[in-house]
């Protein structure tokens, strides 16, 4: 029955989203896999109508993670800790990679089992990353995840762990990239 409620809400709430696009669009797939099923539900939906939905719907501080786990240790477990505690929230979120990490080696440990120890940890929804984005660069291995944060439409503060602890330096390099993406963009544009 618990499947059967989370099923009906997963596509209930896909009908909804759907409704206010120009496209409606709802994709519903089934794929077992050895002995295992994993279920597929996207839809189209209208940016405006869901922007609009998300600020009013916003009632619980939801934590997103963007992780690999491979494998789990003390400083994974202290960093989920932090993060709820820092933000105050109400639930945590992990975008994780699945068979294969960032460097497009295979997992250590079988996803799923990640997935459970994470769960047993304090988070309590994992969301495994593409492999497209797992297995690429840094830099597309966290914009793929932030997106899918930010889709959920419920996600009020990411948090990330580094090995450098001063804030400072970690945002000049994100300044940086940003403006070096601009400028690489605008000279794209101008030689097209």
């Amino acid at each position: 029955n618990d499947i059967i409620c989370l099923l009906s809400n997963a596509i209930d709430n896909a009908i909804e989203a759907s409704a206010g696009s120009e496209k409606k669009v709802v994709n519903f797939y089934v794929i077992e896999r050895n002995g295992k099923i994993t279920i597929d539900i996207s839809n189209s939906f209208s940016d405006t109508k869901f922007r609009n939905s998300r600020k009013r719907r916003r009632y619980m501080n939801v934590v997103g993670i963007i992780a690999e786990y491979n494998p789990m240790h003390n400083g994974h477990l202290y960093h989920i800790k932090k993060a709820k505690e820092l933000t105050n929230a109400d639930c945590a979120i992990v975008i994780m990679s699945g068979s294969f990490t960032e460097q497009g080696n295979p997992s250590v440990i079988d996803k799923f089992k990640r997935a459970e120890i994470a769960i047993q940890n304090g988070v309590d929804l994992v969301i495994e990353l593409p492999t497209i984005y797992a297995t690429s660069s840094s830099e597309d291995f966290a914009k793929g995840a932030v997106n899918i944060l930010n889709a959920l439409g419920i996600v009020t503060h990411i948090a990330f762990g580094s090995e450098c602890k001063d804030i400072n330096i970690l945002e000049n390099i994100a300044k940086k990239s940003i403006e070096n993406e601009e400028y690489i963009n605008n000279k794209t544009s101008l030689n097209m």
